[in-house]
């Protein structure tokens, strides 16, 4: 069983019946879907198409909708792109989407608002950057410093630059009515700066009568220094290494991927590593060294997942890229060290969260083969999970909402069983379905979490059972 989550992303390469089958019969947990690229329309389709091919193949897939957030963004130029030169003088125009030649558009309206002479420019990921000159109106003057080929709808950052834009959007809000009806499993918010933004999204989730889990995505030089606030309030974090490398500088991110994921440890939240994870795959059959290492770390690091975003939306080898995903989390799972990160927890830890540390010391004492978590809203699983426990954790559970969200949780399986009404069928359930799953034969210890039987929340039980195949059949899965 492999511990480490991936993450695939939706896109032409392989949101088709065929090859998304094959990317989730190769190992994708969860789907994102990039709500900066298509039509929100296509959108929802596109969560059905996941569920039928899920369903098809009997795997509990979660559905993550990605909110564009305030993203600048060069508008439309001439396909060959425009030639910038280094001492080039640049107009760059805020709020619009085309300009006449050769003023540069940007999307954003609130370019012009937010630099000043001196502030830097980056376009195309960092690959071309300028410097502010002076600001009139709605126009930015800057001159080119790094020079290279423009094209249409690049990115644009500006670093050192607190910006006026919030998350969510307008934009941002709209998408979310559509992905919260059609039952997405997450929501990320892009752009995340500080704790207000999620709560805004929380409220907006709210107000559409859902309560979906949101994931913020950490780019932004603000979000580290609101770090703490931001874990205490979200359901799970993303290092997005895209936006954060151009923003804080490509040497800054492994030292932040390192702090993101400890915060996201101590806080028990999931993490999920993206951007550029096997980026050569786009065009090429197999990753780079660097690459595998890359992944291996983030493995070593205590992420919970890692994602794949262009490698599966538009790449040449998605499934291949899947595939060598898999293998590198394997093997890097298979090291001593990998799966016994202890995090040391953060604040007031409560009794479910020491329940879930002493299951994992109890895992080791008694050579246990597995943990078996009954839980209705997925809180007791992920808990455990926090812990790293270094054997699979078997999430059981009536709600088929709960066992799809697990999906991103690290080293947990998650099955649906009707609701049992009594410590004995707690048990037995236990018992027969870590049988089923094969995850535990006749004669081994495994260890059972669970609360009053009925009632949500409450986790407050340890138990230790050794598996014997004559006891009574429970009440079975659905």
């Amino acid at each position: 069983m492999l511990f480490t989550k991936i993450v695939a992303t939706l896109g032409p390469a392989c949101n088709n019946p065929t090859t998304l089958r094959e990317i989730l019969a190769a190992g994708v947990d969860v789907v994102r879907i990039n709500c900066s690229h298509g039509r929100i329309e296509d959108h929802v389709e596109e969560v059905a198409l996941v569920r039928s091919v899920a369903d098809e193949l009997g795997k509990h897939v979660a559905v993550l909708a990605d909110l564009q957030g305030p993203k600048m963004r060069v508008g439309e130029l001439p396909k060959e792109g425009i030639a910038l030169q280094c001492d080039d003088r640049v107009v760059i125009r805020a709020g619009c989407t085309t300009a006449p030649d050769p003023i540069i558009p940007c999307v954003y309206e609130h370019l012009a608002d937010d630099v000043r002479a001196g502030d830097r420019i980056l376009f195309a990921d960092g690959m071309i950057e300028a410097r502010v000159d002076e600001v009139s109106g709605s126009d930015v003057t800057a001159t080119v410093v790094r020079p290279g080929v423009l094209h249409g709808r690049k990115g644009i950052n500006l670093p050192g630059v607190s910006v006026t834009a919030q998350s969510p959007t307008p934009k941002d809000l709209s998408d979310l009515e559509y992905m919260v009806a059609a039952g997405v499993d997450y929501v990320a918010l892009s752009f995340v700066q500080t704790a207000a933004d999620v709560h805004r999204l929380r409220d907006a989730i709210s107000a559409l009568g859902a309560s979906t889990p949101i994931i913020a995505k950490l780019e932004r030089p603000e979000a580290i220094e609101h770090l703490d606030e931001i874990v205490e309030c979200v359901d799970a974090i993303m290092v997005a290494r895209g936006d954060l490398g151009v923003e804080a500088g490509p040497e800054q991110v492994p030292i932040l991927q390192k702090r993101f994921i400890a915060a996201a440890n101590a806080h028990a939240i999931p993490v999920i590593t993206a951007t550029e994870m096997l980026e050569s795959m786009i065009h090429e059959t197999r990753p780079t060294r660097a690459e595998a290492s890359d992944v291996a770390n983030a493995v070593f690091d205590g992420t919970d997942a890692v994602m794949l975003s262009a490698e599966t939306a538009v790449g040449a080898y998605p499934v291949e890229a899947v595939r060598y995903m898999r293998r590198i989390c394997d093997t890097a799972e298979s090291a001593p060290w990998a799966l016994r990160l202890k995090p040391v927890p953060h604040g007031v830890i409560g009794t479910a969260r020491a329940v879930a540390r002493a299951v994992c010391q109890t895992v080791v004492d008694l050579n246990a083969v597995a943990v078996v978590v009954h839980t209705t809203t997925g809180v007791s699983s992920r808990l455990v999970s926090s812990f790293r426990p270094g054997v699979p954790i078997l999430a059981l559970s009536p709600s088929e909402t709960t066992i799809r969200r697990t999906a991103l949780h690290h080293g947990v399986r998650a099955e649906r069983v009707l609701a049992a009404d009594d410590s004995f069928a707690l048990m037995t359930q236990a018992n027969e379905m870590a049988l089923s799953t094969g995850l535990a034969k006749d004669g081994d210890t495994i260890i059972v979490v669970a609360g009053a039987p009925g009632q949500i929340g409450g986790t407050n039980r340890m138990l230790i059972h050794r598996i014997d195949s004559t006891l009574p059949t429970p009440p079975g899965t659905f």
